[in-house]
């Protein structure tokens, strides 16, 4: 009986041994995660992408290196496109609306991707822009998931040259260039990090190359008398040069391997677009293809396949596909509430049949003035299905928005478009700019006129009318407050 019960004792402690081995095994086979979101850098922004001007040979070995998501969407401006890609749902659905204060403060409830990953073990950290309510203490990145936070100052200073930034609660003076500097951080956290038994997820959002178009001489002078803006260039210059270093340092750790970095951009293309928009119309915070169509780069050596996938994606995919490949649960209401999917099937596979196959997205540029959401509901919108996209690319006809400092896009774009098109913008290419027919829904199929010039809204009225009643229940769900 004695030796029965040691023996039945000896199983149970192998069990146990294998049990916390497999346990071990699976928390050193969960990757690293580095998610790089580059600020108003366009798809046409890389030479890989066709770009005749720029130089940026980091970003083309990350596009030979990476599954491409060739038909990835984000949201028209960079605030919401931040709340989306962090919660898995459109950014109205935690109360994002606009890039200005007091319209960038994603909801306190909602339950955010470092959060998520904390469940399966990930040390998390930010480093650059979070601009989703800085100036509000309940609101900025360490109170939301982030055990490491280096981010912009209160006044969010749009100074590129020694900066004021916030760690982890404190002013800290910096000196350089915020973009190195930022990168310089993030090195610093990932070797840490890569001596640690646990993996990590680290957050890199880059201010460039928004304006203010400043940047070392060095990278603008090759495109003085080439570019119109130089200083544009120069600033995709500098990041490309960063990312460079990022790449030799993931080898120099020998975590390459076991790294999963995601590279994307915030919205549609803005002062490159006038050199290449890779073939499209629209830019940022506009409504046609341009304006919310970015890169989207997944590299993970020996792990996920490298080439293109045509699916319709977007930042509301990343949530989701995070926690799948980590294991991190999902609470129930979380999940009920996501408009992402899971993109993992797509790793291995270009499947035609997938989970995602059928969906539609709605975008909505929502840069009306405080409590006029219903006068805004078709200004600058549309839907994605397929091959189609239905538009309506028009301001307001309403006059008192010309009187709105806070609704930069209907009273400065009807002067432009009706009264002065050389108002000063992101683009002189007034392509952009093209309005649809007021009060009626564009379909355009982008398969054949990927640059949006004819509506076939007539020739498929069944398509666009399927379509408009989609963005009708969509829009149903938000019980926006009237003033």
């Amino acid at each position: 009986m004695i030796g029965k019960n040691l023996f039945v004792a000896a199983c149970l402690v192998c069990s146990l041994a294998a049990s916390q081995a497999a346990v071990a095994d699976s928390s050193s086979s969960k990757p690293n995660i580095l998610l790089l979101l580059v600020d108003d850098m366009g798809y046409g922004d890389i030479a890989a992408h066709g770009n005749p001007l720029l130089n940026t040979p980091h970003f083309d070995r990350l596009h030979a290196e990476s599954l491409r998501f060739t038909d990835f969407l984000v949201s028209p401006t960079c605030a919401p496109t931040r709340a989306a890609l962090l919660t898995g749902m459109h950014e109205l659905k935690s109360g994002v609306d606009h890039t200005i204060p007091g319209r960038n403060l994603m909801d306190l409830e909602a339950v955010i991707m470092p959060q998520v990953l904390k469940r399966a073990g990930y040390h998390t950290a930010i480093f650059g822009k979070w601009h989703l309510g800085i100036d509000h203490e309940e609101y900025r990145p360490y109170h939301r998931g982030f055990d490491v936070a280096l981010n912009e100052p209160l006044d969010n200073q749009r100074s590129h040259y020694d900066p004021v930034l916030i760690r982890d609660g404190e002013e800290e003076q910096h000196r350089g260039y915020r973009t190195d500097i930022f990168f310089n951080e993030a090195m610093g956290y990932i070797e840490e990090q890569s001596k640690a038994d646990q993996p990590f997820f680290c957050y890199l959002a880059t201010f460039s190359p928004h304006s203010p178009r400043i940047v070392p001489e060095r990278y603008s002078k090759p495109y003085e008398g080439k570019s119109a803006y130089p200083g544009f260039h120069g600033m995709v210059a500098n990041v490309d040069e960063n990312v460079g270093r990022l790449l030799a340092k993931l080898e120099e750790l020998g975590i390459a391997e076991n790294t999963l970095l995601i590279a994307m951009g915030d919205n549609g293309g803005t002062y490159g677009i006038d050199t290449w928009n890779a073939g499209m119309r629209g830019a940022k915070a506009k409504a046609y293809y341009g304006a919310f169509r970015t890169f989207s780069f997944w590299r993970w050596p020996d792990r996920i396949e490298t080439g293109d996938r045509d699916q319709l994606t977007g930042h509301h995919d990343v949530l989701p596909t995070l926690a799948s490949l980590t294991g991190a649960t999902l609470e129930a209401d979380h999940r009920r509430r996501l408009d992402g999917f899971d993109l993992t099937s797509l790793f291995e596979q270009d499947l035609a049949d997938w989970q995602g196959k059928g969906r539609m997205i709605v975008h909505h540029s929502t840069r009306w003035p405080d409590g006029e959401e219903e006068r805004h509901k078709y200004t600058y919108c549309g839907v994605r299905w397929g091959k189609y996209h239905l538009v309506q690319q028009h301001p307001c006809e309403n006059e008192f928005c010309d009187k709105q400092g806070r609704a930069p896009i209907c009273g400065i774009d009807r002067r432009r478009m009706r009264d002065d098109p050389s108002l000063p913008g992101y683009y002189g290419d007034l392509q952009h700019y093209k309005v649809t027919e007021p009060g009626k829904w564009s379909l355009f199929d982008l398969a054949l006129d990927p640059h949006e010039d004819r509506t076939i809204a007539d020739e498929k009225p069944e398509v666009a009318a399927r379509m408009a009643k989609h963005f009708d229940q969509w829009w149903a769900q938000f019980d926006f407050e009237t003033e």
